[in-house]
């Protein structure tokens, strides 16, 4: 049930980031305008948090015969989060296609909504 641990972990602690990549990914977002120029590291993660426990957003498995662990996939508001089955932060990031971008050709596998996820544990 790697997805509820992940949901939990976020919820109960904010993402868990890299060390030194929280900035980095933070400026990214920034310099693409995904985010306003005034965007905090703090609003960042908290938009992270909102999508990863959300009751409607996506839930994907992510993953390819080269890679060492599978990835969750939360997507919600055409902003896509990847996280690590070590419960570590890969990406936040804004695309106009989620749909597109989240194609089972490209390894993402469609599971449940957030809120699916906690009726498996009821």
């Amino acid at each position: 049930m790697q997805e509820f641990q992940i949901i939990q972990t976020y919820k109960e602690h904010g993402p868990q980031w890299k060390p030194g990549k929280d900035l980095l990914h933070l400026r990214k977002r920034i310099d693409r305008r995904d985010l306003p120029l005034e965007s905090t590291l703090q609003e960042y993660n908290k938009l992270i948090i909102d999508i990863v426990t959300n009751n409607q957003s996506n839930v994907y498995i992510y993953q390819l015969k080269h890679f060492e662990q599978r990835y969750m996939v939360f997507s919600a508001n055409n902003w896509i989060i990847i996280i690590g089955e070590d419960t570590i932060m890969e990406t936040a990031m804004l695309t106009s296609s989620p749909q597109r971008y989240l194609s089972k050709e490209k390894g993402y596998n469609y599971i449940v909504t957030v809120k699916e996820v906690f009726s498996w544990i009821e």
